[in-house]
């Protein structure tokens, strides 16, 4: 009988890449925690990712209950069907705890966490934790291993999915006339986020910047990129209430929009680094509500002199930053005059990042690695 591997993915990104490792990984009954894509691959989904997906220090907060029951369902359920391995992706804060609890149960399987929690942000006493649940730990930038040299657990770097991603992603290039943007037009774009509470708290001030932008320069046009179908009302009742319109970029063209953007405008998260895949300046922006800046500043303590994940790995300002406590439109509007200017070195600072980053497949390394420690 094969040998059994529990995955847990607790958000879409983890869903994604659990879904690419699933495709790599054979001749092991997989089951565990899914999203749609992994539910598309040869994998037995026992509970929904989707019940987990909270976002933002208050979310978390207010879904502490239910995270909780969730929490010892899952562990119950990988003691009582003891698979050979568990592979833990992102998701830090459960996903830490559960290897720990998983170890003070008993369980003698290998845990494998892919993707490494911020611990260069916050908490650093998660390293010596992980360390002694953890048998390996993959991550996928190259500056994070130095935060495990303290301790005896293998830190591989594997590469990063999204360099992969984009450097086989296949171009449509007549996109521009599903949204009626003509070919001479430079681009704008904004990417407010994935959620709806990003939506709420960053694209109204995100557009008045890039209005502003775009009457000092009339060779701009404005598109504003919708990561998920369900938020579109959110984003059309802004449009709305400022009386533009202005082009909605499906999913479908979410990269299109990127490769075709002069500048563009973005939420704080992933999509800063597959922009700066694109070589495409962006300012990095997110106004936090006062209650989570409290939380990141008392709380949890969180002090980085950059908190975009480009400059962190660059180790300087590629993509100026508006991040903080109710972040002006006049900020953002500054930032992206900044970024005019300094287009040629903002390009720079994107082609550095991917020699940093290199070409590797992660998906292919990591699965390698996971076979071969649980065979």
């Amino acid at each position: 009988m094969n040998k059994t591997i529990f995955f847990f993915a607790g958000e879409l990104s983890g869903d994604l890449h659990g879904a690419r490792l699933l495709q790599k990984i054979k001749n092991f009954r997989c089951i565990g925690v899914g999203g749609p894509r992994m539910r598309s691959e040869n994998f037995q989904c026992i509970v929904p990712m989707e019940e987990f997906q909270v976002m933002g220090f208050t979310d978390v907060i207010l879904n502490l209950p239910r995270l909780f029951k969730l929490f010892f369902k899952i562990r119950n359920i990988i003691l009582s069907q003891n698979p050979e391995g568990v592979v833990l992706i992102d998701y830090p804060g459960f996903n830490i705890r559960m290897a720990q609890s998983l170890r003070k149960k008993g369980y003698q399987g290998k845990i494998i966490q892919y993707i490494a929690p911020s611990v260069w942000a916050w908490k650093h006493k998660r390293v010596y934790k992980m360390a002694k649940s953890l048998d390996v730990l993959l991550t996928i930038f190259p500056f994070e291993s130095e935060y495990f040299s303290q301790t005896t657990l293998p830190v591989p770097y594997v590469g990063n999915p999204l360099v992969h991603t984009i450097n086989q992603y296949e171009y449509d290039e007549d996109w521009r006339k599903r949204y009626n943007l003509p070919a001479h037009n430079k681009i704008l774009s904004i990417f407010p986020g994935s959620r709806a509470s990003e939506i709420e708290q960053n694209l109204h001030r995100q557009i008045i910047a890039a209005l502003k932008f775009i009457e000092h320069n009339p060779s701009y046009k404005l598109a504003i990129s919708l990561a998920d179908e369900k938020l579109r009302v959110n984003i059309e009742q802004k449009l709305k209430a400022l009386k533009i319109k202005a082009p909605i970029v499906t999913a479908n063209d979410h990269y299109e929009l990127m490769n075709s953007s002069s500048m563009s405008i973005a939420s704080s998260g992933t999509v800063s680094l597959e922009l700066a895949l694109h070589r495409t300046p962006t300012v990095i922006t997110y106004s936090m509500t006062p209650l989570n800046w409290l939380v990141a500043k008392y709380l949890f303590r969180i002090d980085l002199p950059f908190y975009c994940i480009v400059n962190i790995t660059c180790e300087y300002e590629v993509f100026p930053e508006a991040i903080g406590l109710n972040i002006s439109s006049e900020e953002i509007f500054k930032k992206l005059i900044y970024l005019k200017q300094n287009h040629t070195r903002c390009q720079e600072g994107c082609d550095k990042l991917k020699t940093i980053l290199g070409e590797d497949n992660s998906s292919e390394k990591a699965s390698k690695i996971i076979q071969g420690l649980i065979c």
